[in-house]
């Protein structure tokens, strides 16, 4: 039995937790543990002071960190994408920075500061992993209403006057890209035939390498 001094938190909700039972095998004359589960299954064994201070509210899972983590391993793809998206258009060391942060080309705050804001826009926009994202308008930047999820292989693909290159994450065909990284059309279509008389693999990284000087 408990003795008068003693706080029994048996059965009591502590933010996601629920105090279960003392924690007989830790706790000790000066130091009492309880043997909590969260709200999402998970048990922990945790101090009185602790759970009566507020300053543990469940097993971890709600940790910004840990969700962010929980996130990214079940969407890691998707995460990928997300991240090449945010490299190309913030950092200056990235290869595409230049066609695209370079040139003004942003990602709105709604998905910039929270890749779980833009996995929730991607499952509900039909989002798997055999489509790339696409912008509408290659003008503008990156947000909902300018973005869209499309097949990384169209029926158009089959044709050679409009191969289509994923890079990135996005997809484009061979005009496209050249007038969204401002390159030569004429020349990105002559490396794509020197690269096959070669049998050279005509990669987006050969086809659109910048000119030697």
């Amino acid at each position: 039995m408990f003795n008068k001094t003693f706080k029994n938190l048996t059965n009591q909700k502590f933010g996601y937790l629920t105090a279960i039972c003392l924690d007989s095998q830790k706790s000790t004359k000066k130091n009492k543990y309880w043997i909590c589960r969260c709200d999402c299954g998970k048990t922990r064994s945790l101090q009185t002071a602790q759970l009566t201070s507020g300053k543990v509210t469940s097993c971890g899972c709600q940790n910004p960190r840990a969700k962010k983590h929980s996130l990214i391993k079940g969407h890691r793809r998707l995460y990928s994408i997300y991240s090449s998206m945010i490299a190309r258009c913030y950092n200056p060391k990235s290869i595409s920075y230049k066609y695209y942060g370079g040139k003004g080309i942003a990602v709105c705050d709604e998905w910039k500061n929270s890749f779980e804001n833009f996995s929730k826009w991607s499952d509900l926009n039909g989002y798997n992993d055999t489509l790339s994202i696409d912008r509408k308008d290659n003008s503008k930047g990156y947000c909902p209403s300018n973005c869209r999820w499309i097949p990384l292989s169209e029926q158009s693909n089959n044709k050679t006057t409009n191969v289509q290159y994923t890079h990135n994450g996005e997809t484009h065909n061979l005009k496209e890209w050249s007038r969204i990284l401002n390159f030569d059309y004429t020349l990105a279509k002559y490396r794509r035939k020197k690269a096959k008389r070669k049998n050279i693999n005509p990669t987006f990284e050969y086809v659109f390498a910048p000119p030697k000087n």
